[in-house]
């Protein structure tokens, strides 16, 4: 059974939009490294960039993690907001960009909602409603799937003066129009800075915009009056915090870098940027399978030779990365030849000649050759084919020699920045990375283990030669942490959705998992001088636990029935009745907001607020809500799920709540400049 993300409502197999709220159908995994829910047709989390473990494939192939390289410094990509608009499918494919924006991590205190197919705009220190856009949306009323990814794509400057958003977009224009208003000066109308825009980001001030527009993917820099050119054919690009410089590549692979009014200065060319410092300073690139530093100011100089993937590269200068090793297995020598002896004895029979009447004196002499001849030939077709299928064991014994597999191990390496470490000679996977220091879990293959396959199987060649190919690709039962180079094998049996906290002192992992039931027990092994201690049982019969970001804290669910269970935070229960559907925190603090009484009907509960001492009650009847701090929490209420409208009030500590408007339709998330939207979030189309 699937579960719309939005409303709740029960889906069927095969369904791309929910049939009630109208939301994407997203087919999710548990990313086992930061807990989100993560698209099942990428091999890494689109949040934190971890590689999923459970579904694996045995040959799985190692790619540069771009997503993981920076999680706490997001980057907009923008998208054509019309349902009906697809972006360049090569960009959406491959194209990332990271941040590179300090600041406080809090968003302005205001609000964006959608009403009357237009995004409006409030501060929440005083409601005053306007409405930000025109004419958002070209033809028809605006979906409420293209309505909640608005988010995506409008961003608020960090001291709130400024909001950037698209506007009369155009179906089938390959991008956005993009406008900024200074909300401060209440700017009647939106100024345009450019159209066919489709990635885009603002530096701190928000007094730049960089972005690639149209189809030959230019780069301009828009100072808000006037806007540059820098190149075309550009494939991503990376901006220091207050814009002043930028590192950006093509689709050739050439590496670029632009300070100030200087010239673009190349760096490298047919090369793969991976990470970039957060001044730009330094850059690490992949050319010709060697990972490559480059300072400012200094010539390039390589870290390793025969780098195959990176997994993680730390702004401490730290990295883990992979290479492949190659062995060339025969594929006789994973044939037991059970039928070498008996073959030896199998000679080629001689079918027995049919009878002829002339032969015979009378017809009972010839009738009863002809049924001895039927009995004989019974028998010669016996032995030819055992007689058969010796010769084609023959064409398999001298056909095996000859031919080879080639099996690839992956060494996990862990640079210190001056050396390059074996972590393990035979990686087979990993679970994710700890944010900001050198800890990683991993599984190692079974590298000296694989099943022979008899020759009395009569196998075919195809048979062996896949054999021989998955032979060394089985995972090892232990699973291994290592802090920095260091490795110790996790005390565990059966385990899995491994985690390492934010502060990398302790990893978490669910072991004796009842998939009927869905629950199993939360281990804790903390480390302690770069080593693992014992794991030990943190509670029993738990459905699932979430870390909060950038938190050790985590939350996690009990008794879970019909969607609904007991909420638990650090051992100590919550609430109960909770709907496992939306549970939600306010950064940097420990506070979640969650419902009880949830109706997957009405798609609406009460809304409550737990922030470390008791469960407050923020109001019934909410379908949706959104939270700057904990006395300030705009939510959706009274809503028509046939008319997509309800009126939006906003919590702010006291007993009496504020009205802000009427007839929304979505509330939309109020992100800053440094918020990054991975590039697999595009909007759904139809």
């Amino acid at each position: 059974m699937i579960l719309c993300s939005k409303c709740s409502a029960e889906l069927q197999e095969g369904m791309n939009f929910c049939n009630k709220c109208g939301s994407a159908v997203a087919r999710t995994d548990t990313c086992q490294n930061c807990g989100r829910g993560t698209d099942r047709a990428f091999a890494f989390c689109q949040y934190c960039g971890a590689q999923k473990a459970a579904d694996a494939p045995a040959a799985e192939t190692v790619t540069i993690n771009y997503n993981e390289v920076r999680p706490k410094r997001k980057v907009p990509k923008i998208a054509i907001i019309s349902t009906a608009i697809v972006l360049v499918t090569a960009l959406v494919a491959t194209v990332i960009f990271t941040g590179l924006f300090s600041g406080s991590s809090s968003v302005p205190m205001s609000l964006l909602y959608v009403k009357d197919n237009q995004i409006s705009y409030t501060s929440l220190k005083t409601i005053k409603p306007v409405e930000v856009t025109e004419r958002l949306y070209s033809s028809g009323q605006i979906s409420t799937v293209t309505a909640r990814s608005l988010g995506n794509y409008i961003f608020i400057s960090e001291d709130g003066k400024r909001i950037f958003y698209p506007d009369r977009t155009v179906e089938n224009s390959g991008g956005i129009a993009l406008y900024y208003k200074n909300l401060r000066a209440n700017d009647p109308e939106g100024i345009k800075i450019d159209s066919e825009i489709k990635y885009y980001l603002i530096n701190k001030k928000a007094d730049r915009v960089f972005y690639i527009k149209g189809s030959e993917n230019n780069l301009y820099i828009n100072n808000l009056t006037d806007k540059e050119k820098i190149d075309s054919d550009v494939y991503s690009f990376y901006i220091n915090e207050n814009g002043s410089k930028i590192v950006y590549s093509n689709k050739e692979g050439s590496i670029y870098i632009k300070d100030g009014s200087k010239d673009k200065e190349k760096i490298d060319s047919d090369s793969n940027i991976v990470y970039a410092s957060e001044d730009l300073n330094k850059l690490y690139y992949l050319k010709d399978k060697s990972l490559y530093i480059k300072k400012a100011g200094k010539e390039k100089e390589k870290i390793a030779s025969d780098v195959m993937g990176v997994v993680k590269i730390y702004e401490s200068g730290e990295i883990y990365y992979i290479k492949y090793d190659e062995e060339q297995l025969k594929l006789s020598d994973i044939v037991d030849d059970d039928m070498k002896a008996a073959d030896e004895n199998i000679k080629e029979p001689v079918q027995p000649k049919y009878p002829s009447s002339s032969d015979f004196v009378t017809w009972d002499e010839y009738y009863a050759a002809r049924d001895e001849y039927y009995e004989l030939n019974d028998i010669y077709q016996n032995e030819y084919n055992i007689y058969i299928q010796k010769l084609r064991r023959d064409n398999l014994r001298e056909l095996l020699p000859q031919e080879t597999v080639s099996i690839m191990y992956r060494t996990l390496y862990y640079y210190n920045n001056k050396e390059s470490v074996v972590v393990t000679e035979n990686l087979y996977t990993h679970f994710g990375c700890n944010s900001d220091k050198a800890v990683i879990i991993y599984k190692t293959q079974r590298k000296s283990e694989y099943a022979k396959i008899k020759m009395s199987t009569n196998p075919s060649f195809y048979e062996v030669q896949s054999l021989a190919s998955q032979s060394y690709s089985s995972a090892s039962d232990e699973v291994y942490a290592a802090v920095k180079a260091k490795s110790s094998v996790i005390e565990q049996e059966n385990g899995n959705d491994f985690r390492i906290n934010n502060s990398a002192t302790a990893i978490y992992f669910m072991e004796y998992y009842d998939n009927e039931q869905s629950y199993g027990d939360l281990m804790e092994v903390k480390i302690s001088n770069d080593s693992l201690e014992k794991a030990v049982k943190y509670d029993s019969d738990v459905f699932r636990y979430v870390f909060i970001k950038d938190s050790d804290t985590f939350y996690y669910f009990k008794d879970v029935k019909d969607y609904v269970g007991d909420l638990y935070m650090n051992k100590a229960k919550i609430d109960w009745d909770v709907f496992i559907g939306k549970v939600s925190y306010i950064d940097s603090t420990d506070t979640i907001l969650y419902y009880t009484d949830y109706s997957r009907v009405e798609y609406s509960g009460t809304l409550k607020m737990y922030k470390g001492k008791e469960a407050i009650k923020i109001a019934d009847d909410v379908h949706d809500f959104y939270a700057v701090s904990d006395k300030c929490i705009a939510f959706l209420t009274d809503y028509n799920t046939d008319s997509s409208k309800g009126d939006v009030y906003l919590y702010n500590g006291s007993k009496n709540k504020v009205k802000i408007d009427e007839d929304v339709m979505v509330i939309i998330p109020a992100y800053k400049s440094n918020k990054r939207v991975d590039i697999y979030d595009v909007i759904p189309y139809s």
